[in-house]
């Protein structure tokens, strides 16, 4: 059996702030942009993936930026807080009222005389002098600022998913491999029963593998077809099969102090919840202060009859609040304020740079296990293996201990992909605790 060790690090590591990966940079900070078509100076987006074409994580990203419905999603969530938020700012549409009358004269009965009545009315409340501003400025910043957290979040799921396809296909490819030694290994083994070297119940073990791995192959092979059917709809491609290539991170900076740095200048988890608590805290003010009743001043002129001198005037409509308070806006409002302080005492007990230490510890040590297994277990149990297979074949080992060998060949290479899996997730919530991804991170100067 041959096995590939993991590429997680490299001497030329996938780098998204490099050259050709401007426009995946830019895509992972800007929201409402990410959609619109390609403009001077932007990168022409690539092609959809051609059957048999080998995929590469950076022009997954990309296509997913383009075509994700769940991008499209978000960037629609966006313009309706911002809707939400204009509507919260501006007055009310002013109203206009024309009243025309025609009656007799006292001169004559056929006499008529006619007159004009104009009233401007404009409607507002007392939060409409500064208070809703500042709620709507408040409500625009946190909108945009959790849309990149969304947004950063669908690009690390898509990281998530091509590294689960891409594990698939590894697996697909291991057990296809193990299925064909086990197999080889038997016909040695029906050699030896026919001999009567080895017990038939031994000979049976290594029968029970070969029945094993055709089954599991099987059964990878659906579980990567659906895969592969998920990551083809998340970059808007047709069906078809695709391979992927190796991706390459750069390994995770160990100095809490420089991911803190890094994400005091992004939209990291910190400022997302401090900016929503000052919003929910805007709202709740805008609320109480409602309680007092819309007010609407109207301007009145009067045109006179039969084009005399008119008549200006004025005058004020109070809606006096007896029944409504604005007591559902206000529990609503109370209520959005109250999770949004529970969350931000939240972190402030914990505090964000041990969270992000936390993180990153995590991350760091998930990353070293699998490494662990790629780089170091697994080639030593494949040595192991071979070794003991080369005995076996001249007769030197018995089939129980290659069986054993074989065994542990197969657990560590599962074993592997699991922590590569558990590694990742953790990667992708290190990142989006400090609001960018690990290869935007400036290198350390020398």
């Amino acid at each position: 059996m041959r096995f590939n060790k993991m590429p997680w690090k490299a001497r030329k590591p996938f780098r998204i702030n490099a050259g050709r990966n401007a426009l995946l940079l830019a895509a992972c900070l800007l929201s409402i942009h990410l959609m619109a078509a390609p403009g001077e100076g932007e990168t022409t987006p690539q092609p959809d993936p051609k059957a048999g074409e080998l995929l590469s994580l950076d022009s997954t990203l990309r296509m997913a930026l383009r075509n994700s419905p769940q991008i499209r999603r978000v960037n629609a969530a966006l313009a309706d807080r911002l809707a939400t938020a204009r509507e919260i700012q501006v007055l009310p549409t002013p109203e206009l009222q024309l009243q025309a009358a025609i009656g007799a004269e006292n001169t004559g009965p056929l006499d008529l005389a006619a007159g004009m009545e104009n009233i401007l009315m404009q409607s507002f409340r007392l939060s409409h002098f500064g208070m809703r501003q500042a709620y709507a400025a408040a409500l625009k910043k946190a909108a945009n600022m959790e849309q990149q957290a969304e947004i950063l979040g669908l690009l690390n799921e898509a990281v998530l998913q091509y590294y689960r396809l891409w594990m698939l296909q590894k697996r697909e490819a291991f057990l296809a491999e193990s299925e064909l030694e086990v197999r080889s290994v038997i016909a040695r083994i029906e050699e030896a029963l026919a001999n009567q070297e080895i017990p038939m119940m031994e000979g049976a073990l290594f029968k029970a593998e070969a029945v094993r791995f055709s089954v599991e192959l099987r059964s990878t092979q659906a579980e990567r077809m659906q895969a592969q059917a998920t990551h083809l709809e998340m970059i808007g491609s047709e069906w078809k099969q695709v391979r992927l290539l190796a991706p390459e991170l750069e390994p995770i900076p160990t100095d809490p102090l420089r991911l803190v740095n890094f994400a005091r200048k992004r939209a990291n988890l910190q400022r997302l919840l401090e900016q929503k608590l000052l919003a929910a805290s805007r709202r709740h003010e805008v609320a109480e202060m409602d309680i007092f009743p819309e007010l609407s001043v109207q301007g009145i002129y009067d045109g006179g009859v039969d084009g005399g001198s008119g008549v200006w005037g004025a005058g004020l409509v109070v809606r006096i609040p007896i029944w409504d308070q604005n007591q559902a806006e206000r529990q609503r409002a109370d209520a959005q304020r109250a999770l949004a302080d529970a969350e931000s005492q939240t972190m402030d007990r914990i505090t964000f740079e041990r969270i992000v230490e936390i993180r990153m510890k995590r991350a760091v040590a998930t990353q070293e296990r699998a490494e662990a297994y790629w780089n170091d277990v697994i080639p030593a149990y494949q040595k192991s293996y071979t070794s003991g297979r080369h005995l076996f074949d001249q007769g030197q080992a018995n089939m129980m201990q290659l069986w054993q060998l074989q065994r542990q060949v197969a657990e560590a290479n599962e074993k592997a992909m699991q922590d590569t899996v558990a590694a990742l997730a953790a990667r992708s919530m290190l990142e989006q605790a400090i609001g960018g991804k690990i290869e935007e991170i400036p290198e350390q100067p020398n």
